[in-house]
């Protein structure tokens, strides 16, 4: 196996501002799939701290886990465009299947390498020393050792298209979402055993939420809700939206989600699982992230090369704060410089 990884304090691997020493705030990490980089966004001040290059088409981002957040580099990506745009570019194709492990407290790489026999890493999640990657043209997840930096092994999720990753802890569950069988992969942690739960058209978007395991099954506009302890699809939603792509964890009342095709915010009532809210937005959203407050959402718009703060109670667009080219996966991380 052709696999190479070293261990690397590279301060050049990031662009970092002098001077801006905002201690504890909340930054909000943005992977961004055409210019091929992570940006750390100063909420409080909509700007741009620093960014750090990665593998080419960055799509998604790990959780943040010990201050540490991992971009893999998908190697598809839409056409670079440094101003926005009204329609999808073409998109350009680089395999490169890099990993890059960064140190969100000191915006340094700490690690990085490429990946053999995992074409398309897409998505990532970390769980203790390991970090957990979706190999999609293989139909499986490489385990990365994130102390040895080596692949230790490999789980077969049996379907195509394995795509989005979520952890729910309370059952060491992991799940892949697997777009082109419109089906869940469950495995228990860490043994890897591994239960298919088949759902509807484009399974995609994924969210561990208290206890259960929410998907957005794209192609077929509906969500639906597994026990990861049982395997059984609990709750199935119909006519959400058009092409549900990604959540945004809510409160107990209200789980959010990121329409791309309908370009809207949708929330479900958790409590009868309905449609209860509707959010109209200006262009089509990629991902999002709610704020700790739960009054505003972060949606990732990549035609425009934006992030846009959403107020969930109004509906209004308050701002956009310019990121990189097609921002995409998004993640909290607190700024103790």
């Amino acid at each position: 196996m052709r696999f190479f990884a070293a261990l690397l304090a590279i301060v050049a691997a990031c662009t970092a501002t002098s001077g801006d020493n905002v201690n504890d705030s909340l930054i909000l990490l943005v992977a961004n799939r055409s210019s091929h980089e992570v940006t750390f966004v100063d909420i409080e001040r909509g700007v741009v701290l620093d960014r750090i290059a990665t593998g080419e088409g960055p799509h998604l981002l790990s959780n943040v886990s010990d201050d540490r957040v991992l971009a893999t580099g998908y190697g598809e990506f839409p056409r670079p465009h440094e101003e926005p745009v009204s329609s999808r570019p073409p998109f350009v194709s680089v395999p490169n299947s890099r990993f890059t492990l960064i140190d969100v407290a000191s915006r340094t790489v700490i690690l990085q390498g490429s990946f053999d026999a995992c074409a398309k890493p897409h998505a990532s999640w970390i769980v203790g020393p390991r970090a957990y990657v979706t190999c999609e043209s293989e139909r499986r997840l490489l385990v990365l050792h994130l102390g040895s930096a080596e692949v230790v092994e490999y789980f077969d999720t049996g379907q195509d298209g394995s795509h989005v990753l979520a952890f729910e802890p309370s059952t060491s569950t992991l799940a892949v979402s697997n777009t082109g069988s419109g089906s869940v992969t469950l495995f228990d942690l860490p043994g890897g055993n591994p239960t298919i739960v088949e759902l509807a058209g484009g399974s995609e978007g994924l969210l561990a939420y208290a206890g259960r395991i929410w998907v957005s099954n794209a192609l077929d506009g509906s969500v639906s809700v597994v026990d990861p302890g049982t395997a059984a699809v609990v709750q199935h939603i119909e006519s959400v939206c058009g092409f549900p792509i990604a959540f945004g964890a809510g409160s107990q009342e209200r789980m959010w989600i990121a329409c791309f095709a309908s370009a809207e915010l949708v929330a479900i009532d958790q409590r009868k699982f309905v449609v209860s809210q509707r959010i109209k937005l200006r262009d089509m959203p990629l991902n999002l992230q709610l704020h700790p407050t739960q009054e505003l959402a972060y949606v990732s718009l990549p035609r425009a090369n934006a992030i846009a703060e959403i107020d969930l109670q109004t509906g209004e667009e308050l701002r956009r704060i310019r990121v990189g080219i097609e921002p995409d996966g998004l993640r909290w991380a607190t700024n103790r410089r």
